[in-house]
């Protein structure tokens, strides 16, 4: 699956950088939406789904913590775990 593009009038949930919205619905992002879409389009490839995770997670820790670095209003690294990875380790079929 190809990473869509965060541009306005996109159909896909994406990331709205650097506040980690989704464009589409403004839920954080991964919305609920995002998490069908990417469960549906990496089904059988739990590796490469964990591994775009991985990347989107630290971009979005970077992004937030840019955003507020003094503020203590940065999501925990836990938070953001779950956020980012707790969804997929139960949805996204071996």
């Amino acid at each position: 699956m190809s990473w869509p593009s965060a541009v306005p009038g996109n159909p896909f949930h994406v990331p709205g950088r650097p506040h980690w919205r989704c464009i589409r619905c403004g839920n954080e992002w991964p919305c609920p939406t995002a998490k069908t879409e990417l469960l549906t389009g990496y089904r059988g490839m739990k590796l490469s789904l964990s591994m775009l995770l991985a990347s989107q997670w630290v971009d979005c820790l970077n992004d937030l913590c840019a955003l507020n670095p003094s503020k203590g209003e940065t999501p925990s690294t836990r938070d953001l775990y779950e956020r980012f990875f707790n969804w997929a380790e139960l949805g996204v079929p071996d």
